[in-house]
């Protein structure tokens, strides 16, 4: 008997396989498509919008072929999951050599200023320590900031000692 209804009705379990097939498809679309992500990336204050599936961060970087230096001050961390809406700021960390009394190194800032970089890196300037840039001077990726640290001097004047 079974055999026999299946030789009946074959067009009709087909068409309801070929129904249940399409409604399965579409709710995955439709899921897939709601998983969207529309996440607003700003770098160095321009405003980019990155469109993704991927759940973190770091997933969305790497699709979009994107990375930032250890140094790069990010607002968000590289695991961290992200959300639909999300506004990431990333500010590029600009490579400085600090050379202090002839000792050179490369230093990174995210810093808008040589005086708040310095500041940044806990380098403190004495009242008459020389200095090659203004510490108002503007940070630009390659700069050279030159410190000459001032050294206290015994002056003695017919016998009468004094430190400048």
């Amino acid at each position: 008997y079974a055999l026999r209804w299946k030789r009946q009705n074959g067009l009709q379990i087909l068409g309801v396989a070929l129904f249940v097939v399409a409604v399965v498809t579409m709710v995955l679309l439709g899921l897939y498509a709601k998983a969207e992500k529309q996440i607003v990336l700003i770098v160095d204050g321009k405003e980019q919008t990155l469109t993704t599936h991927k759940g973190s961060f770091q997933e969305l970087l790497d699709e979009h072929s994107l990375s930032f230096k250890p140094q790069d001050d990010v607002s968000m961390s590289l695991g961290a999951s992200i959300q639909d809406g999300d506004r990431i700021t990333a500010t590029t960390a600009l490579p400085v050599t600090l050379t202090v009394d002839g000792k050179s190194e490369q230093r990174y800032t995210t810093e808008k200023t040589v005086g708040a970089a310095l500041q940044d890196w806990n380098v403190e300037l004495g009242k008459f320590d020389k200095i090659s840039v203004p510490v108002s001077s503007t940070v630009k990726g390659g700069s050279e900031v030159e410190i000459t640290s001032a050294v206290p001097v015994n002056l003695t004047v017919n016998g009468s000692t004094k430190k400048a």
